[in-house]
């Protein structure tokens, strides 16, 4: 199966955060949650990666419309593998988070993975994501799989 762009479920803002720019998704499930912006500066499968978005009403649930767990879990995964994808497929082995803060409706979600080991065949991969104030939101510690 080739992997191919897919359509935002949104439209892209009009002004991302400075040095971000639209990421097109090729996951068709991260495609709901999306438009993501990646840092210019970020290059796919380099191992680093800063990667943001925008928390909207389809990411939030309740009275105080706080994200939900599984938004930013959903948007931890892609980020993650943003930083290792280098166009061979890559599966998500494990994803382990640690949310400490949930962001309200119509903030911003910022995060920074880092590939910490590299095997043959897996990797290992760690995020941190903020809020616009750079409180911490969430710790992501992650593994996976690749093929080819």
């Amino acid at each position: 199966m080739a992997w191919e762009p897919q359509e935002d479920a949104r439209p892209p803002v009009d002004n991302p955060p400075a040095g971000y720019a639209h990421l097109k998704v090729l996951d068709p499930f991260e495609a709901q949650l999306a438009p993501f912006y990646r840092h210019t500066d970020d290059v796919a499968g380099s191992g680093d990666a800063r990667i943001c978005y925008y928390i909207d009403d389809r990411h939030v649930s309740g009275p105080d419309r706080l994200a939900t767990a599984g938004a930013l879990m959903t948007f931890a995964d892609a980020t993650l593998g943003w930083a290792a994808w280098d166009g061979a497929p890559i599966a998500t082995i494990r994803l382990s988070a640690e949310i400490s803060k949930h962001p309200p409706e119509n903030s911003w979600v910022f995060g920074e993975t880092h590939v910490t080991a590299r095997d043959d065949d897996s990797l290992t991969i760690i995020g941190t994501y903020r809020d616009e104030n750079g409180d911490v939101l969430m710790t992501v510690s992650s593994r996976w799989k690749t093929f080819g």
